[in-house]
């Protein structure tokens, strides 16, 4: 309430000294910058002052995004023996994303950026077997400002758009072979595919008399293709079928249906990650959206991983997706219900029709992909590793 407040204070009274719109925006950023630095001194001294009993890694998320791919690389670390320590934003953490985890030997601290420089050049620093940063890009750059000499040897750092490899820092944790990536497109030596898809204790529910489809993130055309939706709906009921409902989760509320698909229609909005994560363990199928025709969205092929890879993944979801981008991601006709060009409705249309027995099999079968995925990025974890 204090941060609405003081936030509702700010915008009230800097038109009073600050004419432009765009100056007033970064004013209030600063300011607010300012408090959270304030705010994460108790959780800066705690890091510092809480000893490493045993071999530790060190994880920051310098962004206030990504929070979902942060405990999935924390598994990872326990699983080769390691204690791990996370640091995210303030903002960060008011989405809880550790709610969940059920991981011992890992700790997790909200601690505004402008601390990470003089956390990492610390002797504390020096003690950690590993520092990664989730984010290759922080809000003011490169991950690399933040390191000294002593600590880029020990850094790494997820790469999760290949046009970030234009700025000079990045480029040089490229040539060191310091960057993870969730999906290796290329099959690139110099990139170490760890794809995490730990989310906490989650309990899937089985398949439901409502089929239930979902799909995950802002309803933008440069990111998934919203209108067949709509169009899937128009098909599903004009050929009988009612029995379904499409659950549509976003930061904020994006895209405008027509009057005869809101019977179908559960949108959420804001959740925080707990609460979506509860609401993935009670759907039956993933919808990604992803057009083939939409170059945009093409990029998803190449140069950066779609999240709802993870999601699908995590939940064991089985995804009811476009070939194209299938076959890029490691899913087929056995662990996914595919379609050819935008023809999602009819692909929908043999979900609702799909069998129970063959849908416990869809499952069985996008466990082994999961599966197999968690053990090839264990071992590129190893590979990458410093001092492995």
């Amino acid at each position: 309430m204090f941060e609405k407040i003081f936030r509702l204070f700010l915008k009230l009274v800097t038109p009073l000294f600050i004419w432009d719109k765009e100056k007033r925006k970064e004013f209030v950023r600063h300011v607010s910058r300012f408090k959270f630095s304030f705010c994460s001194i108790p959780q800066y001294k705690a890091l510092m002052s809480k000893p490493l009993k045993n071999k530790s890694v060190l994880i920051i998320e310098p962004n206030d995004f990504h929070g979902e791919v942060i405990l999935g690389y924390a598994e990872y670390f326990t699983m080769l023996g390691y204690d791990v320590d996370i640091i995210v934003t303030p903002n960060q953490m008011k989405t809880n994303p550790f709610n969940l985890c059920q991981l011992e030997n890992v700790r997790w601290f909200a601690i505004n950026e402008v601390f990470f420089k003089k956390i990492l050049s610390s002797p504390k620093a020096q003690e950690y077997s590993c520092v990664l940063f989730s984010s290759i890009d922080g809000m003011h750059g490169s991950v690399v400002r933040y390191v000294d000499n002593k600590m880029y040897h020990k850094t790494l750092a997820v790469l999760h758009n290949k046009v970030h490899l234009e700025k000079e820092d990045n480029k040089m944790l490229y040539d060191d072979s310091k960057l993870l990536v969730l999906r290796n497109f290329s099959n690139d030596k110099k990139l170490f595919e760890v794809n995490p898809h730990y989310f906490g204790t989650v309990s899937p529910q089985p398949r439901n008399k409502t089929v239930n489809f979902v799909t995950v993130g802002l309803l933008d055309p440069k990111r998934r293709n919203g209108s067949l939706i709509a169009d899937a709906i128009r098909y599903l009921t004009d050929n009988g079928f009612k029995d379904f409902k499409i659950t549509v989760i976003c930061r904020r509320k994006t895209g405008k249906f027509p009057k005869e698909a809101a019977p179908y229609l559960d949108v959420k909005v804001g959740l925080k990650y707990d609460a979506m994560y509860k609401e993935l363990e009670k759907v039956d199928y993933f919808l990604p959206l992803l057009d083939p025709t939409n170059e945009g969205q093409r990029e998803y092929l190449s140069l950066l991983s779609t999240g709802s890879i993870q999601l699908i993944l995590g939940f064991l979801c089985p995804a009811v997706i476009n070939e194209e981008f299938a076959a890029a991601y490691g899913f087929n006709e056995e662990n996914a219900i595919l379609y050819q060009d935008n023809d999602l409705a009819e692909a929908m249309l043999r979900a609702l029709r799909q069998s129970n027995d063959d849908y416990k099999q869809m499952k069985a079968n996008l466990l082994e992909l999961s599966d197999a995925k968690k053990e090839s990025s264990l071992n590129n974890l190893k590979k990458v590793m410093v001092g492995e």
